[in-house]
This record gives structure tokens, sequence and C-alpha cells, in this order.
């Protein structure tokens, strides 16, 4: 558990110190981050999209871990990290209904 909430304030520090940058030098997406969970993780249980207006969001769900990351990426191509935690889902196969679980997807 430590080791979690460590990387997270380490990711989240990183996060704001990088900022916003769209000048044509620094490009602001969320493909950095994507790298760093996928290093940290490895690949996602399951993937869901959400576009909005201003918002382009993808969310990687990580079931058997007890943990989703929302890329949140903006108008101004900057990147949002949201990190949520919850009890481990045991998964076989394709069975990866949140509803299996108890849980309710946030929209």
């Amino acid at each position: 558990m430590k080791g979690t909430i460590r990387w997270m304030a380490v990711a989240l520090l990183l996060l704001a110190i990088g900022g916003c940058w769209d000048d044509g030098i620094f490009d602001c997406d969320c493909d950095d981050e994507r790298s760093d969970v996928r290093a940290h993780r490895g690949n996602p249980e399951e993937v869901e999209h959400y576009d909005s207006h201003c918002y382009d969001i993808e969310t990687w769900w990580y079931w058997s871990q007890g943990v989703s990351y929302s890329f949140i990426e903006t108008c101004d191509d900057c990147c949002e990290l949201t990190i949520d935690t919850f009890a481990p889902v045991r998964t076989t196969g394709r069975d990866t209904a949140p509803a299996a679980a108890g849980l309710r997807r946030r929209r």
C-alpha cells in the first residue's frame, strides 16, 4: 500500500511540475502517463472511452488489482489523470463487468 501511495504521489507531483504547455515544443497529451501506467500495471483489463465537447476521457480498469486510471485530455491538449481504487474484483476470462462486483460506473 505504501508503494502505491508513493507512486501516485510522484505521478501527481510530476503532473503538477510539468504543467500544460502546447507551444510546439511541449505537447501535453496523455501518452507519457499511459506509458507509465502500462509499465507499472501492465495492459488494462478493460478500456472505456467517453468523448465530450472539450474532454476525451479514456479509463483503464484493472479489476483484479482494484484500481482504475482515467486519462482526461482537455481542449487545450492538457492531460489530467485521476486514479480510483476499490476492492479487487476476481475476474475470469472476459467477465470483467463491474456489476459482478457491485460497482457502478461514473458517467
